[in-house]
């Protein structure tokens, strides 16, 4: 086995939990944007609406971006992580309420729990930035971010992949 693929296989547990921490969220937004954009399309049967997610989102992760930045370098990395991702859980069950047929009219709801996905996305980049310059090396900080760039744009890729095919087996085609 070569010695760099060695190395990988044996990296300090914080990095594997941050980056296992980083492909999950990753993964799960990409997923839920993917049938955000599906449900959106299916109710309005309008390009304009899907683009209307896109601003709806990044309005307010524009509005917040100076401020976890702040936060990191003063509060607790790990709790602002922890909300960002406690933030990613209950916009996804409350999009699944949606879906569901529990709340109504579905449209403006899906719009606001998109803008929560920015703040939660807000919250999250900064977190992770701090945390994996606080655990790896400076020695070590080109092959991590090796690893770890690798790690998110793979999830980029195969995230919206993830979410067509969860669709097509729920049988929403």
């Amino acid at each position: 086995m070569p010695c760099k693929i060695r190395e990988f296989m044996n990296p300090s547990k914080a990095f594997r939990t941050l980056l296992f921490y980083r492909v999950g969220a990753t993964l799960s937004y990409q997923i839920t944007m993917v049938a955000v954009g599906w449900h959106i399309y299916e109710i309005t049967n309008s390009v304009i609406s899907l683009g209307l997610i896109g601003l709806a989102e990044l309005i307010p992760y524009f509005a917040l971006a100076l401020y976890p930045g702040h936060a990191v370098d003063h509060y607790s990395r790990k709790w602002i992580a922890a909300i960002a991702c406690m933030i990613h859980v209950a916009v996804a069950l409350f999009l699944t309420a949606i879906a569901l047929g529990y709340f109504s009219p579905p449209i403006p709801l899906i719009y606001t729990a998109v803008a929560f996905i920015g703040v939660g996305r807000a919250l999250l980049r900064p977190s992770y930035q701090a945390l994996f310059g606080q655990i790896i090396p400076r020695d070590q900080l080109t092959r991590y971010t090796a690893y770890a760039s690798s790690a998110f744009q793979i999830c980029v890729v195969t995230g919206p992949g993830l979410g067509g095919i969860m669709i097509g087996f729920a049988g929403l085609e």
